[in-house]
């Protein structure tokens, strides 16, 4: 999945690719080595989607690309087969995560609203994970709970 946005900004070139450094930082993001001068990429999450437990744990890569003042920005998230039914959840988060990050380099706008918005999506998606693990956890105890049923009416039949 991929989310692209471009903005204009007036910051220059390093004081824009240090102002989203420290934001991604802050949420967990690892600066990569870089490939280019004009660009940079963060990236997050395990390296096999397919092991990722919840959505925050898929991996998730940004890419900045600067060019005289305008920043082009892709965040992309690779998906897993077992967290297709979270979908709306992943495109939520990566809107989330490319409107902040053309929020703190916008000199007009509010960074405020969209890091509520970063909490509220992290909000939703660990009470997800909270939810599909008390549901396997439930599962387990009555599948062990048919069992012990079992063995005391095989034992109490035996008597």
């Amino acid at each position: 999945m991929l989310v692209e946005h471009t903005i204009v900004t007036i910051q220059p070139q390093a004081e824009a690719f240090e102002h989203a450094t420290a934001l991604l930082e802050k949420i967990g993001f690892r600066r990569e080595i870089p490939q280019a001068a004009d660009t940079v990429t963060f990236s997050r999450g395990i390296k096999k989607a397919e092991y990722a437990k919840s959505v925050d744990k898929l991996p998730q890569k940004v890419v900045l690309s600067f060019d005289r003042g305008r920043v082009s920005i892709a965040v992309s998230l690779e998906e897993a087969r077992r967290l297709r039914s979270d979908a709306m959840l992943q495109k939520e988060m990566l809107l989330t995560l490319a409107t902040m990050l053309g929020q703190r380099l916008s000199p007009d706008e509010s960074l405020h609203a969209a890091q509520l918005k970063w909490e509220d999506v992290n909000l939703k998606i660990k009470a997800r994970h909270r939810r599909r693990r008390r549901v396997g956890l439930i599962t387990v105890l009555v599948c062990l709970c048919v069992v012990v049923a079992a063995i005391v009416t095989c034992i109490a039949a035996l008597e």
